[in-house]
């Protein structure tokens, strides 16, 4: 998969936040060509996520999903595929566990080809003062991302 760059990115949101409608053609598109992460996100394992934190996940999936599409042909992906990925992400997050959410992060970067994809996620996930996202869904946010990236960039 081509690099998807900050610029990329940017424009997208630029794009969501000027032109409502492109968001939702966005999550319509996503949800026609992505309906296995559609349901994925959508099964029991995520009821744990509060409302904002699972739309805060939805708008983090469109951003890569229309910076992705921006770039590269849409792509069918394989349900076997998220869990196996997941898994994989998953457990080099439990590995990690004690050293707390952002050293965790910063091991993904190493040598990852989507950089800028993966630093827009954590950027979204950073606690501040009006963060109103829960440890647990923070965590969960950043692996179903980081999962979604993978698979795209291993697929594509």
């Amino acid at each position: 998969m081509d690099f998807i760059s900050e610029n990329i990115i940017d424009n997208v949101l630029t794009d969501f936040e000027q032109n409502p409608q492109s968001k939702e053609d966005a999550f319509l598109a996503f949800a026609e060509w992505h309906l296995p992460v559609v349901q994925f996100v959508e099964s029991e394992n995520f009821k744990l996520l509060k409302e904002e934190e699972f739309d805060q996940l939805m708008f983090l999936l469109l951003v890569c999903f229309q910076s992705i599409s921006s770039v590269e042909e849409h792509i069918e992906i394989p349900p076997d595929l998220i869990d196996k990925k997941e898994e994989i992400n998953w457990q080099v997050y439990n590995e990690s566990k004690d050293k707390g959410f952002k050293a965790i992060v910063n091991m993904y970067f190493e040598g990852y080809p989507q950089e800028d994809l993966l630093a827009f996620i954590e950027d979204a996930l950073i606690e501040d003062e009006e963060s109103e996202l829960s440890q647990v869904g923070r965590e969960i946010i950043f692996i179903t991302c980081k999962t979604y990236i993978d698979i795209c960039h291993e697929i594509i």
